[in-house]
This record gives C-alpha cells, sequence and structure tokens, in this order.
C-alpha cells in the first residue's frame, strides 16, 4: 500500500505531481477514484523538526469523509487535555488529506498507550503525538465510512497476465518418502498406559544391511573415557547426566544374555553449553557413524516432512496478545518412546567407573541425533496431541499446533484470565501426554503468581519486559 494525499492538499504544499500507472482498488477489487499523479513529500511532528518520514504518496480528489463523524465531547476531551496531541484539533470533524502508508505505520508509534475503558477512546503515543483513536458513545446519525484500498501497478500486471495466460497448472505431487512416514506414524503408533506416545524409527524399506557396530561405539567411548578422566568436573556431569538418563527409564541396561546382539550401537560424547539455565553439558548420540558395511543408522531411516511452522508466523501472532507466556517442553525427545522393537538399533555402551566392567544399555525414547527423531517429535506435538485432544482442550491444541517451535511455546492472550484459562488447559493436556512444561516467563506477574516458583525461569521474567 501506498500513501494517499487529496488534490487540494497537494496544490496548497506547492508539490510537484507526476505520472503514474498506479490504480487504486476497494472491496471486491472494485476500481476506486482515479489517481491524478504521485508526488514525494516529508511528514514531521508539528512541534519538532523531526523525525522527517519521507514517503511517496498517491494524489487523488477525496481520501473519505470527514472525521470524526461527530464532535468529541467535552468530558472525552477533558481526559486528554495534558498530552501533547498530534493533532490538537481531533474532536472537530475535518476533511482527511492524507492518509499514511503501512509501510510506514510500523514507525510511528513507540509503545505508550493510556486507555479508559471499552466504550471509551485510546490515546496512543506516536512520534507525531498522541494520537486519539477508538469509540465513543455518539448520538448524532451519520453516515460512516471504511476505507480499504489496495495498490495495483498496471504495467505490471498487464505484463503478468500476458506470461500467465498460456500457463500450464501443475498440481506438485506429495513426496513419496513424506507419504510413506506419515502412513508409517499413523500405522505404528499407540499410546503406552501411562499415556505416553510409542512412536516408530523411520527405517527405510529395503534399506541396506547395517555391519558391525559394537567394536566401532567401544573404540569411541573409551576416547571418551580418557578425555573425562582428564577432566574430573566434566566427567561429573557427564555421569549425572547419565545417571538421570536412566534413572527416568529413557535408557535401560541390556540384560547379559542379550548383550552384544543389537542392530546398532551409537558412539556418544557431550556438549558443554555454559548459558544453559538446566543442562550445561549434555550428551549427545551420533547415529552417523558408519558401520563396518558402510552404512549408518542414519543411512537407513527418512527423515520426514518438514513440520516445524514459521518462527515469524509464530512471533506475529505472539505479538498480538496484550498478555503473553512461554513455556518449554521440559527433555521433550525424551517423553516419547520408542517402539520396543526398534530399540535394538539404540543400544550404547557406559561406565561411570573405568574400574567397572563396561555396561551396555537400550535407548528406550527418541533418541537425539536420529535423522528421524525431530520428525517424530513435531509429527507428536504439532500435529497428534491436538488431534486427540481437538474437542477437549480445544484452545490449547491450538497453542500446541501454531504456537510450538521445537520444544519452545509461546501465546498468550487478551487478558489475565484467560492467559490463566489456556496455561491450565495447557497443563492438562501436558501431564495426559507425560509432557513437564517448565521455565514459564511472562510480562504479566498476575501471571506467573499462579505458578509454583520452580516452574518460573526468572531470567526471562524480566527479559521479556525489556523486549516485548
Amino acid at each position: 500500500m501506498t500513501s494517499l494525499i487529496t488534490q487540494e492538499c497537494s496544490k496548497r504544499l506547492g508539490l510537484v505531481p507526476t505520472q503514474t500507472d498506479s490504480t487504486l482498488t476497494g472491496v471486491g477489487e472494485k476500481p476506486m477514484l482515479e489517481v491524478e499523479g504521485a508526488t514525494t513529500c516529508v511528514i514531521k511532528p508539528i512541534f519538532s523538526p523531526s523525525p522527517a518520514l519521507s514517503t511517496t504518496a498517491l494524489i487523488i480528489p477525496r481520501i473519505t469523509s470527514n472525521l470524526p463523524i461527530a464532535p468529541v465531547p467535552k468530558y472525552l476531551r477533558e481526559k486528554f487535555k495534558d498530552l501533547t496531541l498530534a493533532d490538537p484539533d481531533y474532536f472537530l470533524p475535518k476533511e482527511c488529506e492524507f492518509l499514511i502508508a503501512a509501510d510506514l505505520f510500523p514507525k510511528l508509534y513507540t509503545g505508550g498507550r493510556i486507555e479508559f475503558g471499552d466504550s471509551e477512546p485510546t490515546a496512543l503515543e506516536s512520534i507525531f503525538g498522541w494520537v486519539i483513536t477508538g469509540k465513543y458513545q455518539c448520538h448524532t446519525v451519520s453516515p460512516r465510512t471504511t476505507l480499504l484500498t489496495n495498490l495495483h501497478d498496471q504495467t505490471d500486471q498487464l505484463l503478468r497476465n500476458f506470461w500467465e495466460v498460456e500457463e500450464i497448472k501443475v498440481k506438485i505431487p506429495e513426496n513419496p518418502e513424506d507419504e510413506f512416514c506419515e502412513n508409517l506414524y499413523r500405522e505404528k503408533h499407540h499410546r503406552d498406559p501411562s499415556g505416553r506416545y510409542v512412536v516408530p524409527i523411520l527405517l527405510k524399506p529395503d534399506h541396506a544391511k547395517l555391519g558391525a557396530s559394537y567394536d566401532l561405539a567401544l573404540s569411541r567411548f573409551l576416547s571418551v573415557e580418557r578425555r573425562l578422566d582428564k577432566n574430573p568436573e566434566l566427567k561429573q556431569s557427564y555421569s549425572e547426566f547419565m545417571t538421570e538418563y536412566e534413572n527416568l527409564g529413557h535408557m535401560a541396561p541390556v540384560p547379559a544374555s542379550q548383550q552384544g546382539k543389537a542392530e546398532y550401537y551409537i558412539p556418544h560424547h557431550c556438549v558443554i553449553k555454559p548459558s544453559s539455565t538446566s543442562t550445561k553439558v549434555r550428551v549427545v548420540f551420533d547415529a552417523g557413524m558408519k558401520t563396518t558395511s558402510g552404512v549408518s543408522l542414519n543411512d537407513i531411516q527418512f527423515a520426514g516432512k518438514k513440520l516445524l511452522p514459521d518462527i515469524i508466523d509464530i512471533l506475529s501472532r505472539f505479538r498480538l496478545h496484550k498478555i503473553v507466556f512461554c513455556t518449554d517442553v521440559c527433555k521433550m525427545f525424551r517423553q516419547i518412546l520408542i517402539l520396543p522393537e526398534h530399540r535394538k538399533y539404540q543400544h550404547i555402551l557406559w561406565r561411570s567407573d573405568k574400574n567397572q566392567p563396561i555396561q551396555e544399555f537400550e535407548l528406550n525414547t527418541v533418541t537425539y541425533g536420529l535423522t528421524s527423531s525431530p520428525f517424530l517429535c513435531n509429527r507428536t506435538v504439532t500435529c497428534q496431541v491436538p488431534e486427540d485432544y481437538e474437542e477437549i482442550y480445544p484452545e490449547a491444541v491450538d497453542t500446541f499446533r501454531k504456537q510450538t517451535f521445537v520444544d519452545d511455546i509461546l501465546d498468550g492472550d487478551d487478558d489475565v484470565p484467560k492467559a490463566v484459562k489456556k496455561k491450565d488447559d495447557l497443563l492438562e493436556v501436558a501431564k495426559a501426554v507425560g509432557f513437564t512444561l517448565l521455565k514459564w516467563a511472562s510480562n504479566s506477574p498476575e501471571f506467573l503468581a499462579t505458578l509454583p516458583r520452580n516452574a518460573l525461569k526468572q531470567l526471562l521474567i524480566s527479559l521479556m519486559k525489556v523486549i516485548y
């Protein structure tokens, strides 16, 4: 959209018009007033020489009817009398001579806001001064005008029509691999008695044969162990991570009679993240290690369709809310179980003390480092959970579907009670499927007061107040 200026105002300011092929259309793409030309101008506050915004405006005979449609009552004007106004005569019906385009709109408002109730105008602070907008009770009957315009460049549209007239419409076929992954997930996934989801690894049909991997994984482990022995603090953190992994049931020791028989042994190492507020040392698994046949576990899996929503869309919707919150699905990958018959592809070697024999463990959950793991998690959290709880918790599942990026959830609502209701529904759904939501943050202390202290992320509480 481009800015608009009336012909009379343009002449009064002495602006130089230029020819243009642009046209204006309204609702239903119906042509509006003819464009008399275009002009370049600078708009700035009446009380200051800066800031000054340069823009190109289309010249038309008239923009809309007089605004406001009736004089603003004195009792309302009194509420705004101490503000430096962009238009001191805002309360008098006058001709609209300039319409600022959407490309300049984000640069105008500075964030200040004064409200007096749903049925009264609101004051918004802008670079030009305070702008009074909204509705008020008016007993004067007067026609109302709503302006919706769209700018078209006739030359561009004619060229587009010329090239598209003979274009053959081609329907892009569904990727067969994506179809296979979706069908496999739907066919094999289920829930255990506790409510947790159990999903398959996306193994390719007739995949290449895996070779031996035990000795390779053992060699990698001994190398990691030597590194840990040189750093006692790192070794303790590594051991604590693995102990927690076992205590939570995310991995289990393999019986002696079954050891050495797995389809694949995954080597592991640590990644250090000092900025993390929860786990500074994280163990990662390398399913890309080639076996003796030259094939790795990742080579025989499909990645699945990309299911992550666009982060820009998530943040845009997030910022529409007056009360916002964010939370984290704790250990999201590990809250989803792998089919028991597929766990033979997820064996590892570990011991916390080099004087003890090396143990073999089976990983029971979706493992970070496998090609199909991101799809399995995203398919479960953003698709299957909403599908299963659509009728019971419609707003909560909409959050899981549209406002979840990997393991982070960002959403909000118009007021604190609605945001709290949405939060409570999210917690109910999460509890039902075995998820834990932690690291809550919000721009509302009242909202945060409804959560236990250990569920909050203190760093983000103050940070969001600054950013939002």
